[in-house]
């Protein structure tokens, strides 16, 4: 039998302490929470549709900033991120090897490069938060197999995402898919929820402990 990464152990623990933390906070919806929730949603879903179109070489991400944080205020809602913990932007734009969190600057997109790209929005006392990645120009082949598989891996966690499921479903299914085809999991970092005052919905990590333990 192969010895455990003590570490890896211990982030393991962690998780599961997390996990059964966001679980006692989860509040069931009434349906008008759910319409609010979505009306957050819609509002984020068209601002980033806007950045994807506006991300090319030559736009800086603090371009990119100020774009989002125009259309946001336009629909009568407010940029999620701006001032949180003193946070400057309205977005977080993180090019390349920046995982996630980064700050808009005057950084000038270049051909080949990719950028992830998250918004939260607060619309009615509820907050929306959602990322995509984006291929600015042609590519190359390693950061397209990057892109396709995180994309496939989100479908298959999505597809677990049925009454009686557990969270540990989408997770072990993200995981798989990304590990089928010779890429890692980053193990530091979870899916945001998606909030208000009245509570919280769970977060999914992108992993599975047991799914280890199996193989």
């Amino acid at each position: 039998m192969l010895a455990r990464d003590p570490r890896r152990t211990t982030e393991d623990a962690d998780m599961r302490r997390f996990a059964a933390a966001v679980y006692r906070m989860i509040i069931r919806k009434t349906p008008e929470q759910v319409d609010k929730m979505a009306a957050s949603g819609r509002i984020l879903v068209r601002c980033l549709r806007m950045l994807a179109a506006k991300a090319r070489p030559g736009v800086t991400t603090k371009e990119l900033d100020a774009a989002a944080e125009k259309f946001i205020r336009s629909q009568g809602a407010e940029p999620a991120f701006k001032g949180y913990r003193g946070f400057p932007g309205s977005i977080c734009a993180s090019p390349n090897s920046m995982v996630v969190h980064g700050i808009p600057s005057p950084y000038e997109l270049k051909r080949g490069d990719v950028l992830s790209v998250d918004v939260g929005v607060i619309k009615d006392g509820w907050v929306a938060d959602a990322a995509i990645t984006l291929p600015i120009g042609s590519i190359s082949a390693e950061a397209r197999k990057l892109l396709d598989v995180t994309r496939a891996a989100l479908f298959a966690g999505v597809e677990q995402m049925q009454p009686a499921n557990h969270l540990g479903d989408v997770s072990a299914a993200i995981q798989r898919a990304v590990e089928i085809e010779g890429l890692s999991i980053i193990r530091t970092l979870v899916p945001m929820t998606f909030a208000s005052s009245n509570g919280v919905t769970p977060a999914a990590s992108a992993f599975d402990a047991n799914v280890e333990r199996r193989s």
